[in-house]
């Protein structure tokens, strides 16, 4: 994360006691170590280096200190940033992306890192890639992301994210699929809840809801493309993703609500199910195909259980994970900025990538 030393700690404290120097000793070496960023005016920084501070912090310092220009740059890139403030303060968020760490929790609890929870191990790693691709596509070197993946395992994210919240040894980023099949549909029960908890704001962490129905959703469908015909030997699923393709071509919109893992059914436009907004968004979605789609096809009446979209399985995200790891980030990312969900795909990347902002490891 990107942590800031407020220029106020100089005054306040003009010699650390040992416990304050241990908690700036944490923040220094987690930069030292590249799991951490840090800013600083000059005076702070010449303060902290004539405090008790390691061979190593102080090197930390010093190179802020000789970069100061190009980290004042790079900081402009960023919309969240941690400042730690004297001990009289309380931990405070002011919703523009501003935490205020007083510094008496870190000589308690010297936290040094940021943990990306998520569903499974791997969708932390799809993310981190979403966040390689935000990074290439505003254009920003010298930073890197280094989060801790935890798989929280479904509808058990809300107590890994509660736990986290309540021992205060780690920074939190959570992320969840909301299972929305509509865009004013409401979020799933776990999404609400984690949510709810981030926005008490009583530690340095927070929730962000795939802005879909799920991962899948928000997958480059370019790359989805690739890694699909990539594998050669599923002929039935390339068929499958060119109805896909063809079908929502003149609206993307539903490329973010339908369910791909599954398939989404014509039944998903009826009435029947007693949801108006439900049925009117896929009507419309529809009645928008062309040439005209007025039914199945197949004689059905109302609860239709034929494929208005169908489904590319349940290893869509394990397939484009593959491919992506066989292939260059600049490669990647050619093929994601066309793609008809690459927004939703950035807005999630800024996101990871502003928790898990670091420098790269110093050399010894």
């Amino acid at each position: 994360m990107w942590l800031e030393v407020d220029e106020s700690l100089v005054d306040l404290y003009p010699i650390l006691n040992e416990s304050q120097c241990a908690g700036l000793e944490a923040i220094a070496l987690s930069v030292f170590h590249g799991k951490n960023s840090l800013f600083a005016k000059k005076r702070t920084l010449d303060w902290m280096m004539n405090q008790e501070l390691s061979s190593a912090a102080k090197s930390v310092c010093l190179r802020v200190k000789n970069r100061l220009s190009e980290y004042s740059s790079l900081r402009d890139f960023l919309v969240l940033k941690i400042l730690i403030v004297g001990s009289n303060r309380i931990l405070h968020y002011d919703d523009e992306g501003f935490w205020e760490l007083p510094l008496r929790i870190l000589e308690e609890n010297p936290v040094v890192t940021c943990s990306l929870l998520t569903e499974n191990l791997s969708d932390a790693d799809i993310y981190l890639i979403a966040a390689e691709h935000y990074k290439k596509h505003i254009k920003l070197n010298g930073l890197i992301t280094n989060l801790t993946p935890f798989g929280g395992g479904g509808n058990q994210i809300y107590p890994a994210f509660k736990r986290f919240i309540d021992r205060k040894e780690s920074f939190c980023f959570s992320i969840t699929d909301t299972d929305r099949d509509y865009p004013t549909a409401e979020s799933n029960e776990t999404s609400k809840n984690c949510r709810s908890l981030a926005e008490e704001r009583i530690w340095v962490a927070d929730h962000l809801d795939v802005p879909a129905r799920e991962l899948e959703n928000i997958l480059p469908i370019n790359l989805v493309e690739d890694a699909i015909f990539d594998d050669r030997g599923s002929v039935d699923l390339h068929e499958r993703f060119e109805k896909i393709k063809s079908r929502i071509a003149d609206q993307p919109m539903a490329l973010l609500f339908c369910d791909l893992k599954m398939g989404t059914k014509f039944a998903w436009a009826s009435t029947h199910h007693g949801n108006q907004e439900k049925a009117r968004f896929w009507r419309e979605f529809i009645n928008s195909i062309n040439p005209p789609l007025h039914n199945c096809g197949n004689g059905c009446e109302n609860d239709c259980e034929c494929f208005l979209i169908e489904s590319l399985g349940e290893k869509v995200a394990e397939k484009f994970l593959d491919f992506c790891k066989k292939n260059s980030i600049q490669k990647q990312y050619e093929r994601m900025k066309t793609s008809a969900n690459s927004d939703k795909w950035l807005e999630v990347g800024k996101a990871v990538f502003n928790w898990g902002v670091a420098t790269p490891r110093s050399r010894s």
